[in-house]
């Protein structure tokens, strides 16, 4: 199961792509886990996605939400967010790879579509 918190007892489901933001602290995409993750101060923590995750007989650790959904970060929907990057504004840009657009995630924590998003190519649960 997904644990936030103290770096020595957090699991991950599959860390991606990784950076630093300005401050120093590690960002990065939990692909399987569809959200992206902030390590500050050794705690992980969300940064956006959502933090609903079902256990489930197909995989041990459970299984996250995906989906699409702008919103506040604490609720957004990812599909399978592989890279990451910021800008000079400190605008984050997540490759959301299954719904096969670009997330931006404001430093005041919301998500919005930055590219064109194609529902009928995208993977939408109605969660």
């Amino acid at each position: 199961m997904y644990v936030t918190g103290d770096t020595s007892k957090a699991e991950l489901f599959d860390p991606g792509f990784l950076l630093l933001d300005k401050k120093g602290n590690l960002v990065f995409s939990d692909n399987r886990n569809h959200r992206i993750i902030r390590v500050s101060n050794n705690v992980v923590e969300y940064l956006a996605g959502n933090g609903k995750i079902d256990p489930c007989g197909q995989n041990i650790g459970g299984r996250a939400w995906e989906g699409h959904k702008d919103g506040k970060a604490a609720t957004a929907l990812f599909s399978f967010p592989k890279g990451i990057a910021y800008d000079s504004k400190g605008n984050l840009y997540i490759t959301d790879n299954k719904n096969h657009c670009i997330g931006k995630l404001t430093p005041d924590g919301n998500v919005s579509n930055f590219t064109y998003f194609d529902r009928s190519k995208a993977y939408i649960n109605t969660y």
